[in-house]
């Protein structure tokens, strides 16, 4: 992103330069008051807007963009390097994907990842997030004579009110079927960030919304606009403590859903979430494009079935909608047990007491048990990616979903 900046800065320079050149030429060519008070407004505003570029190149513009229905969306063109080389590169469309065109090629059998961070590929290089994967695998399984493509759609933070709309926008690259990942943290998101769930009203993804047009952009794409993001960063210290004591870390509120799925305000969480894939469900039949919903656990349900509450209902309301589901809990603790000789460690999640130390403290003495397959609590490792990829093929092969893809249509919208 920071690169881009960088380009623009120097175009934007090299345009005022020589917007100034001409000014001073003509200025040294007359006396007119005008002309001497236009060239001092011009000199000014070039000097306000190359400061303003110059705060851009150095702070950046984050990996999201705004956007007015789902808050924000991945940033066209942007790069987010994860820190250990790993890097999402975001393409023309949005997506954290190759480059592709929007008409569907005669032949190609398109599949839709519909998810947040797991589908993304949080800490992972874009070729190795399962969609990615699972492109690849079926290219090499099926044959050349069939293409593929499997657009990752799935971006960091999102939960399914923002799946769905991103639905609505992706139809318009004709896809033939449509994956949809859900994490346990699709429910207890709104208790972080939402106020009216007693959320803080923030979220991580640096984008400020205001009610009117220009000065979101203002605050969102210029230099000025992200210093005035990171004076406010200055307190992050006191955000982290708000979050930690409104809902005792994300990791704590998940378990605590998983404990009282059905009670009180976890209750609550539950009906958007289940409001959105009702109309992705409905959306599927409608455009005659089967859905099939993914489950994915957080590492302490590995070797605790009483801990599966959340993928029991999700699992219910799937079938009643007659949509195939995949619930990979059961396959990833396998996978665990394999890498740890049969043994799957146990993890306790009641009688916390939102002891915040007791908590990671745990959490690092079983970290090491998963650590081949999840980087942390959610998110799969580069090979955790690649079994996953592996089961979804054998599961859409199974289901008998991989046929013949569909007519390109003629659909409009916008990622």
């Amino acid at each position: 992103v920071r690169a881009g900046a960088l380009r623009l800065y120097q175009a934007a320079a090299l345009v005022l330069g020589l917007a100034c050149l001409t000014a001073g030429l003509a200025l040294k060519r007359t006396r007119s008051p005008l002309v001497q008070n236009l060239s001092l407004t011009l000199a000014v505003v070039a000097l306000v807007i190359l400061a303003d570029r110059l705060l851009l190149v150095r702070l950046g513009l984050p990996l999201w963009e705004g956007d007015p229905e789902r808050h924000y969306r991945n940033r066209p063109g942007a790069v987010h390097y994860w820190g250990s080389g790993q890097s999402a590169r975001i393409n023309s469309h949005g997506f954290n994907d190759d480059e592709f065109p929007r008409c569907k090629p005669p032949g190609e059998f398109r599949i839709l990842a519909l998810g947040n961070s797991i589908t993304m590929g949080h800490l992972v290089d874009r070729d190795e997030a399962f969609p990615q994967q699972l492109e690849r695998l079926l290219q090499d399984r099926m044959g050349p004579d069939r293409p593929y493509q499997v657009i990752n759609a799935g971006v960091s933070g999102y939960t399914t009110y923002q799946e769905k709309l991103t639905l609505d926008r992706t139809l318009a690259f004709d896809p033939d079927l449509i994956l949809i990942e859900f994490c346990l943290n699709d429910v207890t998101e709104p208790f972080i960030v939402d106020p009216r769930f007693g959320g803080v009203g923030i979220d991580y993804h640096g984008i400020i919304f205001t009610r009117y047009s220009p000065l979101t952009y203002l605050l969102n794409e210029t230099g000025f606009g992200r210093l005035i993001q990171t004076l406010k960063e200055g307190s992050a210290a006191e955000v982290e403590t708000a979050l930690a004591l409104n809902t005792r870390n994300m990791v704590h509120n998940v378990r605590d859903m998983v404990v009282n799925s059905a009670t009180g305000k976890m209750h609550e969480g539950w009906d958007p979430v289940m409001s959105s894939m009702d109309e992705i469900y409905r959306i599927g039949r409608e455009q005659q494009r089967p859905v099939v919903l993914l489950l994915f656990p957080f590492t302490f349900q590995l070797g605790r079935p009483e801990t599966r509450e959340p993928q029991r209902l999700m699992a219910e309301h799937a079938a009643r909608h007659q949509v195939p589901c995949l619930d990979l809990t059961d396959f990833l603790t396998e996978r665990v047990r394999e890498a740890n000789d049969g043994f799957v460690p146990v993890e306790q999640i009641e009688n916390q007491g939102g002891d915040m130390k007791a908590i990671r403290q745990e959490r690092l003495r079983y970290f090491h048990c998963y650590s081949r397959y999840f980087i942390d609590e959610d998110h799969p490792t580069a090979l955790g990616h690649q079994e996953v990829a592996g089961a979804i093929y054998a599961f859409l092969q199974e289901q008998g979903l991989l046929g013949t893809p569909q007519k390109s249509s003629a659909l409009a919208g916008q990622p």
